[in-house]
């Protein structure tokens, strides 16, 4: 296992546990690697760029001019496998053509996702198995987007980075300002003060209008490994927000991408 270059350390907030998953590199001299990123309670992947004078950068995707004819990627079948699954490729995604039957109301679609982020903590849903999570470590994103494809047909999309999962969000479907049951809560991974600081991502539970902060948050457990009913709103906002300096946002999955949802029957 490759270590993590002492110029990515400085990249990241102090309390963050790092482990190189993959390491790849281009013609001219730029060296890629995969960073798992993780605390006790969640955690994703990164990448880290580090060019020929040691510099390191994180980086959403690898960029365009290290995959040119000069800067041809250098990589392993492992690696490739890791990088397919940080991006979520061949997984059927909400932003895919549509097709299927007549989409579910809103509501009904905030109803059955739920329903299934509920049955997957009861069952004790299983994250240690994940492709390119560390054992379940960095399956934070991975496990919501199981209870999407599982109750809903389709993944959210993303892939197991929240800084990626939040982009999707953003542009396919629903904020609200408030917090909504069968909503998806995100605080995605961002740098906080030239830190890359750790977030997380989760589905919210019933709403308790005379004291939402009780509302119950169903995620994936970092140090267990599975999804469960591992946080309150007020916890998260105390970790997320008022601890990290992330924002706390609350997306509705658009009734539109999910037109086979209907087709679905959560028992």
């Amino acid at each position: 296992m490759t270590d993590v270059p002492e110029a990515a350390k400085t990249l990241f907030e102090d309390s963050a546990r790092l482990k190189v998953l993959e390491t790849f590199k281009t013609g001219d001299g730029v060296t890629y690697h995969i960073v798992g990123s993780s605390d006790e309670e969640g955690g994703d992947p990164v990448l880290v760029r580090v060019d020929g004078g040691g510099n390191a950068e994180v980086t959403p995707e690898v960029k365009p001019e290290d995959q040119t004819t000069g800067g041809a990627l250098s990589i392993t079948s492992r690696a490739t496998e890791v990088l397919k699954a940080y991006r979520g490729e061949g997984q059927e995604q909400a932003d895919d053509i549509a097709g299927g039957g007549t989409p579910l109301s809103q509501a009904d679609l905030n109803s059955q996702f739920l329903k299934m982020a509920v049955k997957m903590a009861k069952d004790g849903f299983s994250s240690a198995d994940a492709p390119g999570t560390d054992g379940g470590n960095l399956a934070c994103a991975w496990a919501v987007n199981q209870c999407a494809s599982k109750a809903l047909g389709k993944q959210i999309g993303g892939g197991l980075a929240t800084a990626n999962m939040v982009v999707v969000l953003r542009n396919k479907h629903n904020p609200t300002t408030k917090p909504i049951a069968g909503a998806v809560i995100i605080s995605a991974s961002a740098s906080v003060g030239g830190k890359w600081t750790i977030g997380h991502v989760g589905v919210l539970g019933k709403v308790d209008p005379a004291d939402e902060d009780k509302t119950l948050i169903y995620s994936n457990s970092s140090s267990e490994a599975k999804f469960m009913q591992n946080f309150t709103l007020g916890r998260w906002r105390t970790k997320y927000a008022t601890n990290k300096k992330l924002k706390v946002e609350f997306f509705e999955l658009k009734p539109s991408l999910f037109p086979g949802a209907s087709d679905i029957e959560v028992g």
